[in-house]
């Protein structure tokens, strides 16, 4: 997800209010270090500010309060920073009014009352909404809250009907609607005889970036690959059930100390219900009981919101790599979380 110029513009602010806030604090550090009987600029600079503030003496007390109390407000303009990063927009709005409050330089608070305005305007709350993308889906009218896993776009929030239905090598049952509380939600290890099950909601969940460039090699895959992988032992997978009913699915392998997932897939009228998070830990969960120490998967690179999801998540970026296709290329980063226990 780009950032809009208003929230480049605050974070500019914060950067310049830091300034102001180091410049105090070497006024400071001049006033107390500078010998008061020194007869250059420095000291006549010493000998301004204390008569200005009619100081007779500046103690070292006097320095550590100044100090605390200068790093209060940079303590404030990086959390304000931390939350524009995870897009929180009511602690951002609300730890500047805070900042409003407490400034006392007339400069500083036209600076703060300026963030203030940014964060109010309507790019502002999209891009903490994530409606701001780098690369907009055309072919889709769905909200792209998008999950990535091995570098394929899968889309994890409430979608809209399709303005066409799409071929479906397996036409999944639609049951009748309950409320979600009555549902019986479980998660199953898939078998061979599960591999056009698979193939199905994969092919559902990436169906919408075939037009994406490059497009998602999830779609270049067959039923008979997937059952050939799983007879081998050369991935497993899950499926997520709702009353019997497929809805969702995760592909993985254990590699040396980790388990890697990817394919992550959940069906356009079943997604914004926890399906992903919940074989993530499920995944999590396994891996620990096989004795594995992290939990790994690949993203791609252009979809801020969906490293977001797997930071809130634990993940963090260990690698990064170019992919390049026949049909363009595709920045990856490798995402790691520790299962070790802490």
């Amino acid at each position: 997800m780009r950032r809009p110029t208003t929230i480049k513009t605050v974070t500019m602010l914060i950067y310049l209010q830091i300034l102001f806030i180091a410049f105090f604090v070497g006024q400071h550090l001049v006033i107390y270090f500078v010998p008061a009987d020194s007869t250059g600029s420095l000291g006549t600079f010493k000998k301004n500010i204390l008569e200005t503030n009619k100081i007779v003496e500046y103690t070292s007390d006097m320095l550590i309060s100044n100090l605390l109390f200068l790093m209060i407000p940079v303590i404030v303009l990086l959390l304000i920073m931390f939350y524009i990063r995870k897009r929180k927009l009511v602690p951002s709005i609300l730890l500047t009014l805070i900042l409003l409050l407490v400034a006392i330089v007339p400069l500083q608070r036209f600076i703060i009352l300026a963030m203030v305005i940014f964060l109010f305007t309507p790019s502002a709350r999209k891009y903490f909404k994530g409606a701001l993308f780098d690369e907009p889906v055309k072919a889709s009218k769905r909200a792209n809250d998008a999950i990535e896993v091995d570098g394929e776009v899968v889309n994890t929030t409430e979608s809209v009907e399709q303005e066409s239905q799409r071929e479906q090598p397996i036409t999944l049952e639609k049951p009748k609607s309950r409320p979600l509380s009555e549902l019986e939600v479980t998660i199953r290890e898939a078998t061979a005889d599960d591999a056009d099950t698979i193939h199905a909601l994969m092919l559902m969940a990436f169906e919408e970036y075939r037009a994406s460039v490059p497009p998602s090699s999830a779609l270049e895959e067959t039923s008979d690959s997937i059952r050939e992988a799983l007879t081998s032992g050369a991935e497993s997978a899950a499926i997520v059930y709702e009353d019997d009913l497929a809805v969702a699915m995760v592909r993985y392998q254990m590699t040396g100390d980790a388990i890697y997932f990817f394919r992550l897939s959940v069906v356009p009228n079943k997604r914004r219900r926890g399906y992903a998070k919940r074989l993530i830990k499920w995944l999590e969960h396994l891996g620990t009981s096989k004795g594995k120490d992290i939990s790994r998967c690949k993203v791609r690179q252009n979809v801020q919101n969906n490293l977001v999801l797997y930071q809130d998540l634990g993940y963090e970026v260990v690698d990064q790599e170019l992919v390049v296709r026949p049909t363009g290329t595709v920045k990856t980063l490798t995402m790691e979380k520790s299962l070790r226990p802490r």
